[in-house]
């Protein structure tokens, strides 16, 4: 149910359940980016053209970029 209904608000990475906080910026281009906070969260930031990519392959790529 919460990858159908709430999908933009919960995610699975690596079998870890993560809830998200969403803030909407206007933007060009795409991002992808992510970083580890210090209890163990991860923070993204993602904007991205909706025909390109859905909204887990964007949150996937931001993952990849983890610095």
């Amino acid at each position: 149910m919460l990858s159908d209904e709430f999908y933009k608000e919960y995610y699975t990475y690596n079998s870890i359940l993560y809830s998200m906080y969403r803030e909407s910026i206007d933007s060009d281009g795409d991002i992808f980016n992510a970083n580890e906070g210090e209890n163990g969260t991860i923070n993204f930031e993602v904007r991205y053209y909706n025909g390109g990519c859905g909204f887990n392959e964007a949150i996937e790529e931001a993952i990849k970029n983890i610095k």
